[in-house]
């Protein structure tokens, strides 16, 4: 690595289990720094992206020094304790102060806790915004990329209960240079779930094509983490390099166990069937024809689907009604 530090980055799709990924791999003596670019929880990244958006779409060697400086925290274990770092971000967060001082304070306030940090030896670093330019990330810090993805069939019931702005997604730089000129062109008008599938089948097309560029990224999945989370979590350890923790089996068994919303906890045996119970017939087939029409422009998404677990004959998912819907 560049520094003593190891750095370890998890990109995957909204609602596709990178959080519970990162609290089981994340815990001490690893530190773990959650979403970094969320701009919903943090001025620096609503100040880092300016101009980017939401999701920036950037390639290898493109320029963006606030957004450089964002992940350069991140990866230097997140915000420090010192009092003036605090300071510079409660007057950045204060609505009293005009936007572009709060955005130039954000980013002063960035800068000072990047000095002040001191990187702990191991950090994992976790985002869902930073999908589309995770070889960018990947070429800026070096990091053990782990890419995680779900079966669309289960992302889009997510994604619908969330409301997610499918069309705002389409619309997105990478989506449009990577499928304008295919046979998936061009993408649903609005909402819904004709929409929304649209957008998760591309936004994974794009996760799984860029880790099949670098036979170095780990690429896991949600439905098979769940199938065999004791081994897969081992494989996972293994595979970044990483201490098995002791108590892996109980971190496991604690989020076992019903669950909604954004907590991490979930039946897990239940997860890769979910969409059975989720889905209308209609809804299912929308989703479906989705796979379908993107699977004929990437063969790597059209394999990893194909053998995904939630395909696997009913018989081998939760049995009736009483399943977590």
């Amino acid at each position: 690595m560049a520094t003593a530090t190891r750095r370890v980055l998890v990109v995957g799709q909204f609602r596709s289990g990178t959080t519970w990924l990162s609290h089981i791999v994340g815990s001490p003596p690893v530190r773990y720094v959650h979403e970094p670019d969320n701009f919903r929880h943090d001025r620096l990244a609503r100040a880092a992206t300016q101009g980017l958006g939401f999701m920036p779409s950037l390639e290898v060697g493109e320029e963006a020094p606030a957004y450089r400086r964002l992940w350069q925290l991140a990866f230097a274990g997140g915000w420090p304790d010192d009092r003036r770092v605090r300071v510079l971000r409660r007057v950045a967060a204060s609505r009293s102060v005009p936007r572009m001082l709060r955005i130039k304070l954000a980013l002063r306030a960035t800068r000072l806790a990047t000095d002040v940090a001191s990187p702990p030896p191991i950090v994992l670093v976790k985002t869902v915004f930073g999908g589309l330019s995770s070889e960018w990330l990947a070429h800026e810090f070096d990091p053990a990329m782990l890419i995680m993805w779900r079966h669309p069939l289960n992302i889009v019931p997510a994604w619908i209960e969330r409301t997610y702005p499918a069309a705002r997604l389409n619309s997105l730089k990478a989506i449009r240079k990577r499928f304008e000129h295919t046979e998936a062109w061009p993408p649903p008008a609005g909402e819904g779930f004709e929409s929304t599938a649209w957008a998760a089948c591309a936004i994974g097309v794009i996760l799984l094509e860029a880790a099949s560029r670098h036979p170095d990224w780990l690429v896991v999945s949600h439905e098979e983490l769940c199938i065999d989370p004791l081994g897969a979590f081992r494989s996972v350890f293994a595979r970044l390099g990483l201490s098995e923790p002791k108590d892996l089996r109980e971190r496991l068994s604690d989020t076992d166990r019903p669950g909604a919303g954004y907590d991490i906890h979930r039946k897990t045996a239940m997860q890769p069937f979910r969409w059975r119970h989720r889905l209308q017939p209609s809804d299912r087939e929308t989703v479906i024809s989705a796979v379908r029409r993107f699977s004929e422009t990437s063969d790597v998404a059209a394999s990893a689907w194909a053998d995904s677990p939630a395909l696997y004959p009913i018989e081998e998912g939760p049995a009736g009604p009483d399943a977590e819907a």
